[in-house]
This record gives C-alpha cells, structure tokens and sequence, in this order.
C-alpha cells in the first residue's frame, strides 16, 4: 500500500513530528544537485534534530537529477512506494497537481497554522507568497524555502593572531589592510619566520565576499537589489572595478595567497565530472595582450609593439625582454596548474589577433629586435612558450595549438606564412593544430564562419569605427 508523502521542508515535518507521530524510522528522499558534496546523513541539521526529536531517518539521496526523476516517477507510479517524506523533491507543477488529485500528496494547508505558526505569519504577511505556493484546486502540497535576509557573504579571521598581536577585528577596508599587514610582518604564529599567508582564499569567486566594503551584498550569480529595489548585475558597476584593483593592491603587497588563483579545487570538480562519462578533459591556455584594457588589467595592457587597439579602445606597451622570458614561463606554469585540476590536454591558443598571434603577426609584431622583423624572428616567443609548455606537459598530456592560417586582411599573416607557423609548431612537439583565422582587433567577423547574424553583432556595438570596421 502506498505511503502518503508530505512534499515539504523538513523543519515543517519536525515541528509536526512531537505531536503527530511516535517515535520511529521514517524514509526521506529527494536531489540535492548534480555532483553534490552533502551527505544528508552526517549533515549537522539532520544529525541535532533526530537528536532534539527522538527520529530517526533513513536518506534516500540523489544526486543525478536523471536517475531522481526514474526514481519519483517509479514512486508515484501504481503499486509503487512513496518515502514518508520528499524533500528538495524538484516537482514540476504539472506533477504536484496530479499527484495532489491522485491523493498521494496531502494538503498541508489546514495544519499550518496550528503547527507552523512562524511559516503561516510569513504567508499571512505576505499572501502573494501563499498564492505562489497554492495550487488552483486551493490546495498546498508542497512547501518553499523562504529566505528574507539579504545575502551574507561571511568571512573568518584568525582571533588567535588578532589577540596576539593586540589588534581588533578589521571593519573596513582600511582596517582590514592594517590588520593583514600585521599578519604578514609582526610573525602571528610565533615561529620566527615570515611565513604566514595574511589572506588565504580558494578561487577568485571567494574574493567576492570583499563587497561588503562597497556596499554590495550579491548573491552566487553577482545580482543585488538596492533600497528601491533596483536589480543590479554587479560586474557593470564601476564599484566592481575598484574592488579589483584594490585587490590588486592587495596582491602586489604580498597580502593575498598566490595559490588562491589557482582554481585546480573547483576546477577538479568539472574534471572528475567529464572522467566519470568516460571523456577526457582540455582546457584553453592564452593571454588577451592588447585585447585587454587599463580597467581590467590595472596597467597600459602589453603587446609585442607599442601602439593603439582601436578595438578596445585602448593604447597598449610593447613587452620589454625579460617580461618575454617571464610570460613564456608563465604558459608552463599554467600548463602544470591544469595538471593539477586534472586535465589531459591543453589548447594552446596562438591565433586570433592574441598575444602569441601578436608576435606572429607582422601587423601588430613592429619590433627592431630578435622577436621581430622577419617570420623566424616573429616565432621566437611562440617558440620560448611551446618549450615550456612541451616541457610542463611531459608524456602525459595532449598539447594543441589553435593558430592562424590566414588574419583575414592585407598586411597580415597570409597563407603561405601560415603553413609555415604550422609546420614549426609540429616541429615543437604539438600533437595537435587547430586551424583557423582572424583578427580580434582587426578582422573580428572573419572568425565568424558559416551563417553568422553579422548584422545583428554590429548592430549592437557601441562604437561607430567598430561598426563600419
């Protein structure tokens, strides 16, 4: 015989539990999001309240939405079994009202004010929400998580190495750097070494909890409200960049932990996703060059050759010698980090008017030096990258290289040069070429191949050079 389900929040069904239901094992089931990491069975809420209520609970958890839905749909089929509780169930409302009509799912309605009474202030308060949730037969089978506080981006600090030091807990943005300057200097382990790492953190997405010295409170997909209620998408506000470049400062200073950039935990993630279908995982490894500008990048972006991008718009700097060395080095270094987020392959991308294709191109390549001038020359960065990427990449990883055949407009690089730059790379060790064409800066929509809305993409651009370009 089928069990009746309440499709609700779990806390409803403890809040019920003392008065409706004697001690025992009940069944919960439901999806807690594709690769969760949660274990609903050592999670703290779970464990404090089947303590604080005397139930306990068997967990049915699934974290492949595909295999959920068999499995709801193998619940609520004729003969099938129903866990006594569904949570975080994902019910289309398609599904709700027909398993409501079929009787499976109660009507949660009449015992909310008795034995939910904070729920029903909230609904009673706010009688939009309750129509949300009410089914058009008047019925509510199905609770939501209601969340009114704005969003906390929280944050922790070392009280140990503030109570040693005889400093208080920052509350700005100047505090705060007073306090990780400390951290750095006055030695708050004890150890006698300058080791300590003022700022640790776990991928850039952990900086944005720093918005609070703005003002800002977004949620994981960078929207805020403001106090008229205005949606803002915070990446397009100007508060967003300072954040970064006072970040940068930061980072300058030694007070932000250099590893917290390298992304191989989240990264891992994606990889360990893609080896568990059986796939193996690339990933593309390029520098903007002149594609960037001073607001992103904090300085006059580099090139090969000092100039102007109109496309930008921006004036860009041409590299000095030992920024060459070092960003050669730094295409190896990348090549380890993907190593250590678990990808086989890399793509390096040398093509498309970037910083590679900068060099390779005599349109932006005006150098008087042994990285300029003739193809030889020009190839000379690409060459000092590749070394460094075969050599990071070992016998283990798969290097591609995106190049261009052609720029796509005079005085750029054409056919011939291209089959050249090809062979050379073959000759460096890539195992495989991604062939293409044009220029970011110069001949954007010749990348575009095949049927491509031109005149919508142009239509939108702010500028009127870009648009006759």
């Amino acid at each position: 015989m089928q069990r009746r389900a309440f499709c609700c929040l779990i806390c409803l069904l403890l809040a019920l539990a003392p008065a409706a239901m004697a001690e025992g094992n009940f069944v919960m089931a439901g999806y807690d999001g594709e690769g969760s990491t949660h274990d609903w069975n050592t999670n703290g809420f779970f464990v404090r309240m089947q303590e604080r209520t005397g139930l306990t609970f068997t967990f049915d958890q699934y974290t492949s939405l595909e295999k959920w839905q068999e499995a709801k749909d193998a619940m609520f089929a004729p003969g099938g079994e129903l866990p006594d509780v569904l949570f975080k169930a994902a019910l289309t409302t398609p599904e709700l009202i027909r398993y409501s009509d079929s009787g499976q799912l109660i009507d949660l309605g009449p015992l909310l004010e008795e034995n939910a009474p904070n729920l029903w202030a909230l609904l009673e308060a706010h009688p939009d929400w309750r129509e949300a949730i009410t089914l058009p037969s008047g019925k509510i089978v199905a609770l939501p998580a209601i969340q009114e506080l704005a969003p906390q981006n929280a944050m922790w600090i070392n009280q140990t190495w503030l109570e040693r030091l005889g400093l208080e807990a920052p509350t700005d943005w100047e505090s705060l750097h007073e306090v990780l300057t400390a951290f750095r200097d006055r030695d708050p382990n004890g150890n006698g070494k300058r080791d300590e790492i003022p700022f640790a953190f776990l991928g850039p997405w952990e900086l944005k909890f720093f918005s609070h010295a703005w003002g800002v409170a977004a949620n994981d997909y960078n929207i805020y409200l403001d106090e008229a209620g205005q949606v803002h998408y915070w990446p397009a506000e100007e508060s967003f960049w300072e954040m970064a470049l006072a970040l940068r400062e930061f980072y300058q200073e030694g007070l932000l932990d250099p590893d917290g950039f390298i992304t191989a935990d989240a990264l891992r993630r994606i990889t360990d996703a893609i080896h568990a279908e059986g796939a193996k995982a690339s990933i593309q490894l390029g520098h903007c060059g002149n594609m960037s500008h001073r607001s992103t990048a904090g300085q006059i972006p580099i090139s090969a050759s000092t100039g102007f991008n109109l496309y930008s718009p921006t004036f860009v700097r041409g590299m000095h010698k030992d920024e060459i060395e070092a960003m050669a080095r730094a295409f190896g270094e990348a090549v380890n980090n993907a190593r250590d987020a678990g990808f086989d392959a890399v793509e390096i991308h040398a093509g498309h008017g970037y910083l590679i294709s900068q060099f390779l191109s005599p349109y932006t390549n005006h150098r008087h030096d042994e990285y300029g001038g003739s193809l030889d020359n020009r190839m000379r960065f690409m060459r000092m990258c590749m070394e460094q990427v075969m050599k990071a990449a070992g016998n283990d990883m798969a290097v591609i290289v995106k190049t261009n055949m052609r720029d796509g407009f005079k005085g750029g690089i054409e056919i011939d040069e291209g089959i050249l730059i090809a062979c050379e790379l073959e000759q460096l060790g890539a195992h495989a070429l991604v062939l293409s064409g044009g220029f970011v800066s110069k001949a954007p929509m010749y990348v575009m191949r095949g049927e491509m809305p031109i005149t919508t993409l142009t239509y939108y651009m702010k500028t009127w050079w870009l648009k006759y370009g």
